[in-house]
């Protein structure tokens, strides 16, 4: 095994919200009745980030970005076992013309990411990491940009787990 600290965070909860995100908004559409007459689906995602500079180009939203911020860590001399504690940032952008529109589904979209990661912890599928502190869900000011508006939902946490080289 290696270290793999904010990287190997980032690509485990990538991995995760790909595979399961479609079935979630699915679920979420259903649950609330909604139809593209009334405007409230949530469309798939259209881009996966993980860095700032790809966050730079967005060409199109919906879009998840894992972004790993930190990574925390104390060695010794006798071990090579580490518990990183590192700090993620997973974020979805929305756009959308209607600013009320755009903050239900903002909502819907936080709630999506929520149940997602809370479901992976449950079920153990997120290669051993553990949340090391409480999760917590943003919401930006809703913004223009060019002829719509733009928003965000941010789930901030901090995640361990034991890693040798």
């Amino acid at each position: 095994m290696t270290w793999t600290l904010g990287e190997g965070l980032a690509t485990t909860l990538l991995a995760k919200l790909q595979s399961d995100m479609a079935a979630k908004l699915g679920a979420l559409n259903t649950e609330y009745a909604t139809t593209p007459e009334d405007g409230n689906v949530l469309p798939d995602v259209q881009l996966w980030l993980t860095s700032e500079q790809e966050l730079q180009r967005i060409h199109s939203m919906p879009a998840v970005f894992v972004l790993a911020d930190q990574a925390t860590f104390h060695t010794t001399r006798s071990s090579l076992t580490i518990e990183p504690e590192v700090s993620v940032r997973i974020g979805i952008l929305v756009e959308d013309v209607e600013p009320d529109r755009l903050r239900l589904r903002a909502y819907r979209y936080g709630r999506a990411v929520a149940e997602i990661i809370t479901d992976a912890l449950v079920a153990r599928t997120l290669d051993e990491w553990t949340p090391s502190t409480e999760m917590t869900l943003e919401y930006s000011p809703i913004l223009a940009h060019n002829s719509a508006f733009i928003i965000d939902a941010t789930l901030s946490a901090t995640f361990t787990k034991s890693e040798d080289r």
